[in-house]
C-alpha cells in the first residue's frame, strides 16, 4: 500500500507540473532575436508557469493578427490563442499588459531597442513598472556596483576610475533604459547572475572575477534607489569633437 500511495504522489506532482506548461509558437525570426530568452523567464518568475517554445503552440505569435500587441521593424505583431483559456490566455494577458510591454521593450539587441508597443512608431518608450525597497536597493547597489562605480557620496573613492558614477550616468537621455538592461550590457553578462532574468554561465567560460548574484526582487530594489539618486552636476555640456 506505501508504494502505491508513493507513485499515486509521484503521478499527481508530475500532473501538476505539466499543468504548469505552456507551448508557444513564433516565426523563426523573432526566435532568432533572443527576445524570448529574454520574456520568458521572467514570465516563469513571476507566474510559476513554464512557456515552452514549439512548431505549433497552443498559443501563437502571428504577424497582423489582431489586436497588435507589439511592434518589430514596422511589422505589427499580436496573439492568437489556439484554446482561450488557462496557461495560454494568462502569458496572453501578462504580455499585453503593463509589466509585459514594459519587460518587451526593455529587451536590447545590439544597443538599440527592437520592440515597440502597439501603436509606437518611434523607440521605445522608457519602462516604469519596476517597483522595489529603496532602502534595500540602497545597500545592494553599494554592495553588487560599488566594486566598480561610485554609488553615492558614501563610496565617492571607491569604484574603478575608468567607470562612471551612477549620478554621472544619470545625465544620459536613456539613464533608465541602461540602468533596466544592465546585466545585458558588456561587461555585466560575464560575471553577472540573475535569478530568472539571465542564463547560467557556460561551464566552458567560468566569469574571471567573482560573480555579481542576486534575485529579481534585488534588481527591482536597486533600480529603485537608482531612480531616486540626484543627477551629478557635470558643469558644462559635453562636446563631442
Amino acid at each position: 500500500m506505501r508504494y502505491i500511495l508513493i507513485i499515486l504522489l509521484l503521478s499527481t506532482a508530475a500532473g501538476q507540473a505539466d499543468e504548469r506548461r505552456v507551448t508557444l509558437s513564433a516565426p523563426e525570426a523573432l526566435v532568432e532575436t533572443g527576445i524570448f530568452k529574454h520574456l520568458l523567464p521572467r514570465f516563469k518568475f513571476k507566474t510559476q508557469v513554464v512557456v515552452e517554445l514549439a512548431k505549433t503552440g497552443e498559443i501563437a505569435i502571428v504577424e497582423g493578427a489582431a489586436p497588435t500587441v507589439f511592434v518589430w521593424q514596422g511589422r505589427s505583431f499580436g496573439l492568437a490563442p489556439a484554446r482561450p483559456e488557462g496557461h495560454g490566455k494568462r502569458f496572453a494577458d501578462w504580455l499585453r499588459s503593463d509589466v509585459g510591454q514594459n519587460t518587451l521593450t526593455s529587451f536590447r539587441l545590439d544597443g538599440e531597442t527592437p520592440f515597440q508597443r502597439a501603436g509606437v512608431a518611434g523607440p521605445a518608450p522608457v519602462a516604469t513598472a519596476v517597483s522595489g525597497d529603496v532602502l534595500e536597493g540602497e545597500k545592494l547597489a553599494h554592495f553588487h556596483c560599488g566594486r566598480c562605480h561610485v554609488v553615492s557620496e558614501r563610496n565617492r573613492m571607491g569604484g574603478i576610475g575608468s567607470t562612471p558614477s551612477f549620478g554621472a550616468m544619470k545625465n544620459f537621455p536613456d539613464w533608465e533604459d541602461k540602468f533596466l538592461a544592465f546585466y545585458t550590457l558588456n561587461p555585466h553578462p560575464a560575471f553577472t547572475q540573475i535569478e530568472g532574468l539571465t542564463n547560467p554561465f557556460d561551464p566552458s567560460l567560468p566569469p574571471a572575477i567573482a560573480p555579481v548574484e542576486m534575485s529579481e526582487t534585488d534588481y527591482e530594489a536597486i533600480i529603485a534607489y537608482v531612480r531616486v539618486l540626484p543627477v551629478k552636476d557635470l558643469g558644462s555640456a559635453i562636446i563631442s569633437q
